[in-house]
């Protein structure tokens, strides 16, 4: 190691530059996906390059109850798989990624859940009986 006369090896440290790899995101998520409570199906993906190549994409995702870029649960996956048992409300999700030093952080993904919905109901009784209240009205899915 060569150092510069009266430059000292601490001195020496302090100024070497170490450059972070540069981190550009190929695929944002969906910016907004609407599901029904009860019935949530969907993923939020992510997809990023990297230069210089051959460093490791690190994604982290993470969710928030307010639509900015502060992290709360961290959730590890380039693929993130909306949990199923969301109540109705809408919820932000964003994904940060590492590798080399650098950082990129992708856009917000907003989920709405909205109110289940009942499919066709069927009210049966006997012709001119009226009915009284309180009725109860049965939903059955039929997955497909």
């Amino acid at each position: 190691m060569l150092f510069v006369l009266g430059e000292t090896f601490d001195n020496f440290i302090n100024t070497a530059q170490v450059s972070a790899a540069e981190i550009t995101i190929t695929t944002q998520p969906a910016s907004s996906t609407t599901v029904a409570e009860g019935n949530i199906n969907g993923t939020l993906t992510v997809a990023a390059t990297v230069d210089p190549t051959g460093e490791t994409l690190h994604y982290h995702w993470h969710s928030s109850y307010t639509n900015n870029n502060i992290a709360s649960t961290p959730i590890t996956n380039p693929t993130f798989t909306i949990p199923t048992n969301l109540t109705q409300g809408t919820y932000y999700y964003f994904c940060q990624i590492r590798a080399g030093g650098g950082v990129a952080n992708s856009s917000v993904a907003t989920v709405v859940v909205i109110a289940a919905t009942i499919g066709n109901v069927t009210v049966s009784g006997t012709t001119g009986t009226a009915l009284t209240t309180p009725q109860t009205a049965t939903r059955s899915q039929t997955k497909r």
